[in-house]
């Protein structure tokens, strides 16, 4: 069995398949500032209801791009199992794991400090690094691409709401997305910008 998880974003994500695709068990959840308090009670819960930890035999946990603190959150919590646990963790990028997505889809969000990122994702896989850009730029992309896009914003990035569809990452989804016949590699979460760091002011010394 896998257990995947996602906390990319303000909606959470926890679910446990079968290698079948059979859901054991499913727990979406929402915060509004930190996964923490409701993750843990969650994979108790989760614990509880599979009875015995030994079915689980892979994780996944959605790397990006997302929230900083979120994606961190859970790329330690499943580190932190795997190694409890003994099984391998692998690291999906979390816009591949929206539920019910075309074949081949955009996705967008913003990256805060006017910037927005533009990427495409194709049968489950993103095909390249998010580009970012301005307004302009996120615009033009998704009018030149023609191909639906997706959003896992609270909400739209762009003014016009119309044409892009505010998602959710679907934990049973991302699972699909792990091969496991491939030895896995240490998740690396997706960062679209260095975080932001501020250097206190030098302070003139007193004589």
């Amino acid at each position: 069995m896998i257990l995947a998880l996602d906390t990319s974003s303000n909606h959470g994500d926890l679910a446990v398949v079968s290698l079948d695709g059979e859901s054991i068990f499913h727990a979406p959840f929402r915060t509004e500032r930190s996964h923490n308090s409701t993750l843990f009670p969650l994979l108790e819960e989760m614990f509880e209801a599979l009875g015995d930890r030994s079915l689980l035999s892979h994780i996944a946990v959605g790397t990006g791009p997302g929230s900083y603190t979120g994606c961190r959150i859970g790329i330690a919590a499943t580190q932190a199992l795997s190694l409890a646990l003994g099984i391998p963790v692998t690291g999906v990028p979390s816009i591949c794991g929206i539920l019910g997505a075309p074949q081949h889809i955009a996705v967008c969000g913003d990256a805060r400090r006017g910037s927005f990122f533009y990427v495409e994702v194709k049968d489950g896989v993103m095909i390249d690094t998010p580009i970012l850009g301005d307004q302009e730029f996120l615009v033009k992309s998704l009018a030149c691409s023609g191909l639906p896009a997706f959003s896992l914003d609270s909400r739209s990035p762009l003014d016009d709401s119309q044409n892009i569809t505010l998602a959710k990452v679907d934990a049973m989804t991302l699972a699909s997305r792990v091969d496991v016949n491939i030895p896995s590699e240490p998740p690396t979460p997706i960062y679209l910008a260095a975080p932001f760091v501020s250097t206190p002011k030098v302070r003139p010394t007193r004589t």
